[in-house]
């Protein structure tokens, strides 16, 4: 019974240092930063949950060139977004979606989880 009081205590623990990576700490992905990697930093890429990595999309292929200004705006600032894309980048629905990613915060979390 002793140890029960202890969990909320180290779920407390785990979940601070994330949060603060997350919100701008000293590992938070910043945009304008190049991340050096093997990812083509102005590519769209895409996540396969099956497979579970990351393709480089075939259409479209760079994500600033995307029509869909809520996807732009969010890889822009975030570095990834979840939502389907037609193959000329336009917006669509959001069920089912997947999650894409700009090839630099791919870079950005390969250096990341290199340093972990």
């Amino acid at each position: 019974m002793r140890y029960l009081a202890l969990i909320p205590l180290f779920l407390l623990l785990v979940t601070v240092p994330s949060l603060a990576t997350e919100d701008g700490g000293d590992d938070a992905y910043i945009s304008t930063t190049p991340y050096p990697g093997i990812y083509q930093a102005d590519r769209l890429y895409q996540y396969d949950d099956r497979e579970q990595l990351w393709y480089g999309a075939k259409r479209p292929k760079l994500w600033t060139s995307i029509p869909c200004d809520k996807a732009r705006t969010t890889l822009r600032e975030r570095g990834s977004w979840t939502g389907n894309l037609s193959d000329t980048g336009r917006c669509l629905g959001n069920a089912e979606a997947p999650t894409w990613a700009s090839g630099n915060y791919l870079n950005y979390l390969a250096e990341k989880n290199d340093r972990d």
